[in-house]
């Protein structure tokens, strides 16, 4: 049942389309299987924190960017409902043989480590319309040794698309 829902999180909020999807088969490195296992066995016993309320009906639709989550629908979230969200998007990707799947789950981090790592992301607030894919990503190149020259211009890159999304919405109407 855990796994379903992991699985259908993935399938209802990644990009994995298009430029995504290739032919090549994503494999998860051999310590996620019980990392996994680990972290389902810590949500079942952890005593849940509760999410946040979201402040107003509108907040919904404020929780994506271009169509796929963002820090405002992460930061509503609990503990456990995080580190689920966690476990399906590493299972999903496996499941969808995602080539490019790597560089979105820093070898070595623990699930617990990445909550973390994407909670301090989105403690900036010019981060909070960027997707939780793209946070994952940023952090796993931090996790990997990116500079901060190179983070930086990640971010920028990042904050740029998004505004130029903006403008294309702004555009339509």
């Amino acid at each position: 049942m855990k796994t379903a829902i992991a699985l259908l999180l993935f399938s209802t909020v990644t990009p994995f389309g298009g430029a995504h999807a290739q032919s090549k088969t994503f494999t998860p490195p051999p310590q996620n299987k019980s990392a996994i296992d680990a972290a389902i066995k810590r949500m079942e016993t952890a005593p849940e924190k509760p999410a946040a309320a979201p402040k107003a009906p509108s907040d919904e639709t404020r929780q994506f960017t271009a169509g796929v989550r963002n820090g405002r629908f992460w930061t509503s979230l609990g503990r456990n409902e995080k580190l689920y969200y966690l476990v399906g998007l590493n299972e999903g990707a496996s499941v969808a043989s995602v080539a490019d799947g790597a560089p979105y789950f820093p070898g070595g981090a623990s699930f617990g480590e990445t909550e973390d790592g994407i909670d301090q992301f989105y403690a900036e607030p010019a981060n909070a319309r960027i997707s939780v894919l793209d946070a994952l990503r940023v952090f796993t190149m931090k996790v990997k040794g990116a500079t901060p020259a190179r983070l930086e211009a990640e971010l920028a890159t990042l904050r740029r698309r998004i505004a130029a999304e903006d403008e294309r919405e702004k555009a339509k109407k």
